[in-house]
């Protein structure tokens, strides 16, 4: 499978390591793109990004570009998201990941990432995108700035995050928290563990393959 990954600053750090992952597993990254400090409004806005996206030709897209965003108006947040999106399938792919903002420990960027996270899944819903919630993959591993991660952090959030990205669907649930019978949401560790173990049999695969090609 051929990938596009368009972010913003915390593109910048966790690509490299989803790129690395990706590839192992045998899939390209045809773009990797990441901006800091835009939202989705300013994205919408650009000259050169249908032509990137069209150019790199992916079966999939994954948009982690919402940390900066302050628009919570579902209507024209929804046009800007629909306008990504729409760029996305008129380059061919078949599906589109939207993940939310990470976690963040530090005002106003809690807030905001909170009430975005909150915003999406309905604004996306009718886009036919795959949203993902990435604050329980975020929890821990913070910079001074309570925004951004560690290069450790880093690692570890791709480590989860690429067989997510990777699975037929279906496979997996969204990290989308799920009502239970009590009308609770699920804890947040339940969706820390899933995607880890995903994550640690992928990797035990790939290097299985690995073995028997050197072999």
């Amino acid at each position: 499978m051929r990938y596009a990954l368009i972010g913003d600053s915390q593109g910048q750090g966790v690509f490299p390591h989803l790129r690395r992952l990706l590839e192992a597993a045998g899939h390209t990254v045809s773009l990797s793109l990441a901006v800091p400090g835009k939202p989705p409004s300013w994205w919408e806005k650009s000259a050169t990004l249908p032509g990137q996206i069209a150019s790199a030709r992916p079966d999939v897209v994954v948009f982690l570009l919402a940390g900066n965003n302050t628009d919570f108006d579902p209507a024209s947040y929804g046009r800007s998201a629909a306008t990504l999106v729409g760029w996305a399938r008129s380059a061919g792919a078949q599906t589109v990941y939207w993940l939310s903002p990470a976690a963040a420990v530090r005002e106003p960027f809690a807030t905001n990432h909170n009430r975005t996270a909150a915003l999406e899944p309905t604004v996306l819903a009718p886009l036919g995108v795959r949203w993902m919630d990435m604050r329980p993959l975020t929890s821990s591993g913070h910079r001074d700035d309570g925004v951004h991660f560690t290069s450790a952090a880093y690692q570890a959030w791709a480590s989860r995050l690429a067989p997510m990205l990777t699975q037929p669907t279906g496979l997996l649930p969204s990290l989308l928290p799920q009502p239970s019978a009590t009308g609770t949401s699920t804890p947040a560790w339940v969706w820390w563990t899933l995607p880890a173990g995903v994550a640690a049999l992928s990797l035990l695969l790939v290097r299985i393959v690995r073995r028997r090609r050197e072999g």
